[in-house]
């Protein structure tokens, strides 16, 4: 698999899960070699097999939400974020994925809460906050986004994303 003789490899990682078709580490690596070889469809067959026997394993969960969101399946994609989600809600691309799924719905109020928890994690990250403010402003609650837009900018006053953000909204607001 390392010198990717992927189709060399496939067969030699089938073979031994006939020989022990428990083992978590063999399922894994068929999917993984599926997965690498573009096979999404497969590589999802087996994570589904390896994911009934550790259900909780966060990032099998959030590898299918990611093969998943690839075949442009959204619903499962986000079942398997949200999964993920559940045994590792400090997982930034899982919270990420969430946060834009559900701002792309129009769904505000949740995509919020996923932002505020990667804010939580990368303190010194604008975007999550920037996200935020974003958020507030196409619910059109222009006064919670400015006043994201001004703590951001008294701490991050070098930022042109902010620095441009506050400006917009402002102008919106009439304000100088």
């Amino acid at each position: 698999k390392r010198l990717n003789y992927y189709n060399e490899s496939l067969q030699a990682f089938e073979k031994l899960h006939t020989i022990i078709p428990n083992s978590y580490e063999v399922i894994y690596q068929i999917a993984h070699v599926y997965e690498l070889i573009g096979m999404r469809r497969q590589a999802l067959k087996w994570y589904n097999i390896l994911v009934t026997k550790v259900p909780t394993d966060s990032e099998i969960l959030a590898k299918m939400g990611y093969l998943y969101q690839q075949e442009q399946d959204e619903f499962q994609a986000v079942h398997y974020y949200q999964e993920s989600y559940r045994y590792n809600p400090a997982k930034i691309d899982v919270i990420s994925c969430l946060g834009m799924h559900y701002a792309k719905q129009d769904m505000f109020e949740k995509a919020i809460l996923y932002f505020e928890r990667a804010s939580q994690i990368q303190t010194k990250e604008v975007k999550w906050q920037l996200m935020i403010a974003s958020c507030y402003r196409r619910m059109n609650l222009f006064n919670e986004a400015l006043k994201v837009y001004e703590e951001n900018h008294n701490e991050h006053n070098d930022n042109i994303d902010c620095l441009s953000g506050l400006v917009q909204i402002r102008k919106e607001l009439g304000m100088p």
